[in-house]
C-alpha cells in the first residue's frame, strides 16, 4: 500500500493528484492523468460544508482502489474511495466524522477498507489530566478513550464501528518518547488485524467487538 500527501503514481506510470475548492472553482477535482500528464478522467465532489484543510492519497496494493482522504482542519476526517481504471469510480465514501490523523489499510481481497482514526494527533495521553474524561475503575485502573477503528465493506457498503479504550493502570505515567499519531492498520490475516499503538503493536482478533479495551504497556 502506498500513500503520499498530494498525489500519487501508479506502477503504469499514472497520476492521481486532487485540487481542492478555490475562490473559481467551489468543488473538488480530482484527475486521472496519464503517463504523459495528459488528463484520462475527472472526478469531481462537492465542497464539504466543513471546509477543506488538505488531502492525501491512499493506493490499495493492486492499485486498482484509491483513497482520497482529506481533512476540514478542524479535527474532522472523510474519504472517498475510487475504483481506478481506464475512469475514475467511486466506490465508497465517508463524510466528516471528529478525529485526527487517521490512517488506512485494505484486507487482501481489497473487499473491507480498515480505517484507524485517533482522536487526537498530539500524546494521548494529555486527556488523563481530566479526572471526568478517564474516571478510575475499582481496581484504579482508568479507562480512557483513544478513537476508532472502522471496517468498511466496499460491497455492501455496510461500516461497522469500534471504539479503541486504552485501560491505563494505576500509577502509569508517559514515555518522553516522541508519539508518532500513525497507528498503521493492517490485515495480518483474515482473522487478525495489526495496529501499531503509542506503547507497542497491538493484534486484534477479527470479528472484532464494539469496544476494543487496550491494555497500556
Amino acid at each position: 500500500m502506498t500513500e503520499t500527501d498530494k498525489s500519487a503514481q501508479l506502477s503504469d506510470g499514472r497520476i492521481l493528484t486532487a485540487r481542492g475548492p478555490s475562490r473559481a472553482v467551489d468543488e473538488i477535482i480530482i484527475r486521472l492523468l496519464g503517463p504523459d500528464a495528459g488528463v484520462l478522467d475527472k472526478f469531481r465532489m462537492p465542497s464539504p460544508n466543513a471546509g477543506f484543510g488538505g488531502h492525501r492519497f491512499v493506493l490499495s496494493p493492486s492499485e486498482q482502489l484509491a483513497v482520497f482522504a482529506y481533512f476540514s482542519g478542524q479535527s474532522e476526517e472523510a474519504y472517498v474511495v475510487l475504483r481506478v481504471s481506464d475512469r475514475l469510480t467511486q466506490v465508497g465514501a465517508m463524510p466528516y466524522v471528529s478525529g485526527e490523523a487517521a490512517s488506512y489499510g485494505f484486507s487482501s481481497d481489497e473487499r473491507i477498507l480498515l480505517m484507524a482514526l485517533p482522536i487526537l494527533c498530539s500524546e494521548w495521553w494529555e486527556l488523563l489530566d481530566d479526572e471526568d474524561e478517564a474516571p478510575p475503575d475499582d481496581a484504579r485502573n482508568r479507562s480512557l478513550s483513544l478513537g476508532q477503528v472502522r471496517l468498511h465493506d466496499l460491497a455492501t457498503g455496510s461500516v461497522s464501528i469500534h471504539e479503541m479504550r486504552a485501560i491505563v493502570p494505576d500509577g502509569w505515567t508517559a514515555k518522553e518518547d516522541d508519539y508518532d499519531a500513525d497507528l498503521r492498520p493492517s490485515f495480518v490475516s483474515d482473522t487478525h488485524l495489526a495496529l501499531s499503538l503509542p506503547w507497542g503493536e497491538e493484534l486484534l482478533d477479527l470479528p472484532l467487538p464494539s469496544i476494543l479495551e487496550l491494555p497500556v504497556r
